[in-house]
């Protein structure tokens, strides 16, 4: 007789073996982290391979036999230093910070490393050095391996021309020589891309993370930038903080300074492009950077956004729109402005296409959407704290409403203009005397007669803005 559905069923579950698989179960937090591990690897992999062509970079599981192999070698004192061939000795030089986690660990790879040394093992240690330059600067752990790849290299008797141009240059691989190249590269009057060939590296090496202090001083020095070398360097260089803390710079003297628009139009432009959309705030976020260099990377930021937005109202309400006396009213709030978005048709599109100072943020940082309608009205829409303003080309009306939803239908597509405009909505301002007026939170504000002193009244009372 069946006793149970399992048994109708010829299921077998046992309880007791499932809840002790669930310890081996890889979380997700686990797989990203293994995955991100796997694509550094095969980064660096690509690297090596760009640089040292005749050799044969490791794979991410190459890697993890060496690490699996290592911490057996520790565990078991039987073990020589034979337990490693040729190959695993060589791809240790390149990932020694992967495979050591503690002062103990970086000790016996120094062991392992001189037990089978030769000359070349110096090409994955400067690697290794260069590419993780931060962490063997400030990092205690690694102190004595830095030490034995410096020692190494001041002892290299061969001929491999970078090897001994970085010899003959020792001084700016110790401690403090990112800096010491950058102070070096300026009081010379050399240009920062001639920085790695001094140390005996080429153009393309500047992406090693050495270079990061190097470029900073530079820039930070030069009373006046090259836009384009400086592009060109941060591409190069491809490091995220430095680039924020570089862009920061310039555009907090440039805002200061107030002098040079064009200097102003293209450091936005770079800016936009290397860093990306100030609307996104996870772009302009402050990972791995100092609490002073935080503070100046924020407040670029915002100098940053404010810049769009009053390009975007410039254009909005000077070549869309057409009204100089809103423009000339909207620019005045520009400080206080979060959000702003231009909804209309494709001739809207190409007419800010045509502006270069915007091209760039069409696609790289404002969500401009173009509306599917035949219709040549077009919108902007304004967030200044939690509401939301927005002006037409068609009527002289601008819809204030104390919501996001009009917002959100911009964010996922409208097929026209005229859904922003919601029906029956009643006057955001209503006189009840010659002297007085009841001013709602949300309506629509016809622009007649004097309508910039009535709705700069309704920003102090209902948003305590003054202006």
């Amino acid at each position: 007789m069946v006793k149970n559905i399992n048994e109708l069923f010829g299921i077998e579950f046992d309880t007791n073996g499932f809840v002790a698989s669930a310890k081996f179960v890889v979380t997700e937090h686990i797989a990203r982290k293994v995955k991100q591990q796997e694509e550094d690897i095969a980064k660096s992999s690509q690297e090596i391979s760009e640089r040292f062509p005749t050799v044969s970079p490791p794979t991410a599981s190459d890697l993890s036999q060496i690490k699996k192999k290592f911490v057996l070698y520790k565990s078991d004192s039987h073990l020589s230093h034979d337990f490693f061939n040729d190959k695993e000795i060589r791809i240790m030089c390149y990932f020694a910070n992967q495979i050591a986690n503690n002062t103990e660990d970086y000790h016996i790879l120094i062991y392992l490393i001189q037990k089978r040394w030769r000359q070349s093992h110096l090409n994955g240690l400067m690697f290794c050095l260069l590419s993780n330059w931060s962490q063997f600067e400030y990092d205690i752990v690694t102190t004595e391996f830095k030490s034995f790849i410096i020692n190494q290299l001041a002892n290299y008797s061969g001929h491999r021309q970078h090897l001994c141009a970085m010899k003959s240059n020792i001084q700016f691989l110790k401690d403090g020589g990112s800096l010491s190249l950058g102070q070096f590269v300026f009081s010379n009057q050399h240009s920062i891309l001639d920085a790695p060939s001094i140390i005996g590296l080429k153009k393309r090496d500047f992406g090693y993370s050495y270079f990061s202090k190097a470029i900073q001083y530079y820039y930070k020095s030069k009373s006046s930038t090259n836009l384009s070398e400086l592009e060109e360097v941060l591409t190069l260089h491809g490091n995220t903080a430095t680039t924020k803390i570089i862009i920061s710079d310039k555009i907090i003297k440039a805002n200061e300074l107030q002098n040079d628009n064009s200097f102003i139009i293209a450091i936005k432009r770079i800016a936009l492009k290397l860093i990306g959309d100030p609307f996104v705030r996870a772009n302009w976020n402050t990972v791995g950077v100092t609490q002073e260099q935080a503070i100046q990377i924020n407040t670029a930021f915002s100098i940053l956004k404010r810049w769009m937005i009053k390009s975007f109202i410039n254009l909005a309400f000077q070549h869309l729109i057409n009204d100089p006396a809103r423009k000339a009213f909207w620019l005045k709030y520009v400080d206080y402005i979060e959000d702003l978005k231009i909804v209309g048709n494709l001739q809207h599109l190409t007419t800010i296409n045509s502006h270069p100072e915007l091209k760039e943020a069409l696609g790289n940082c404002f969500r401009l959407q173009a509306s599917r309608s035949t219709s040549s009205t077009c919108a902007v829409a304004i967030q200044i704290q939690n509401h939301y303003f927005f002006e037409f080309s068609d009527v002289g009306a601008c819809y204030v409403y104390a919501n996001n939803s009009k917002m959100s239908m911009i964010e996922h597509g409208i097929n026209k203009v005229d859904e922003l405009k919601e029906t029956g909505l009643n006057n955001l301002i209503v006189p009840i005397s010659s002297y007085y007026s009841n001013y709602y939170d949300t309506g629509r504000f016809i622009h007649s007669g004097n309508w910039q002193s009535r709705l700069k009244r309704w920003f102090q009372l209902k948003l305590g803005i003054y202006v």
